[in-house]
Order: C-alpha cells, then structure tokens, then sequence
C-alpha cells in the first residue's frame, strides 16, 4: 500500500499567497480603500446642470398686424443680411411669428461680447428699409456664463 501525502501549498508562493496566510494586511488595506473611498466620495463635486457658455444677441422687432411672411419679407431678411457678414458670430437664426419677428445671433466662443452687441446695434440702426408700422428694433444681449 501506498501512503498518501497530504497537500501543503508551496512555501515561496507569491504575494496572494502571504496576504492569504496574513489576515491581518488584507483587512488594513480594506479598510484604507473604504476610507479613501468615503473621503473622496465628499470632494466630488456634482452639478445639476452641466457647466455651459450661451453668448447671444438678440434683434426683436413688433409689426402689429402683421403676418410671418410679412414680417419675414420686410424685416428679418433685411436684419439677418445685415449681421451675417459680422466677425465674432458663429449662427444667425430667425424667427417669425403673428406680430413680430426675432434674429438670434450666437457668438463664437472667446468673442468680445459687448464689441459684437455694438457692432451689431450699429448694422440694425443703418437699415432703412423697415416698414412705416414697425417698431423699433430692441437689441439685447444673452450672456449665460457659470463658472464653477
């Protein structure tokens, strides 16, 4: 008969094996991760709203009585024109609706805003082509910035 030899692991091992034989250091290194863990959970800064920049100007312009393609035709065509080809915008839209009529310029990024805004108050105040019954164009700027 032959006699069998019980299974012992091997001495050297690697160091799975000495934290296995060790209770000890893998509860201290536990215990050091929850902890970090838990402090860092504190310094994480959240936001419920993302951070965002929104530079824009804005033309509105009333005509009373007036339909979308009225307004459109005698007023924002003539507006947008005059803005499209101005340094520091990235996007012109426009907007018509019953009575009155809006252009919406957003600025490229790192623009001067308030050099834009003037630049643009200036090209809305040479157009002489709205109708009699129009209002006067109010220009205003849009500047949402949050810094965290």
């Amino acid at each position: 008969m032959s006699a069998t030899l019980p299974l012992r692991p091997p001495e050297s091992g690697g160091w799975i094996a000495r934290l296995v034989r060790n209770g000890v250091t893998p509860n201290v290194l536990m215990a050091a991760l929850l902890l970090g863990g838990i402090f860092m959970a504190t310094q994480i800064k959240q936001e419920v709203f993302p951070e965002f920049d929104l530079d824009a100007v804005t033309v509105r312009v009333g005509y009373p009585g007036s339909s979308p393609e009225e307004i459109e035709r005698g007023i924002l065509l003539s507006i947008e024109e005059a803005v499209r080809g101005l340094e520091g915008i990235d996007e012109v839209t426009a907007t018509a609706s019953e009575g009155s009529g809006t252009v919406r310029a957003e600025l490229l990024r790192g623009a001067d805003q308030q050099r834009v805004f003037q630049d643009i108050q200036q090209a809305v105040n040479r157009i002489r082509t709205f109708p009699d019954e129009a209002e006067k164009p109010v220009v205003s700027l849009e500047a949402r910035r949050r810094e965290v």
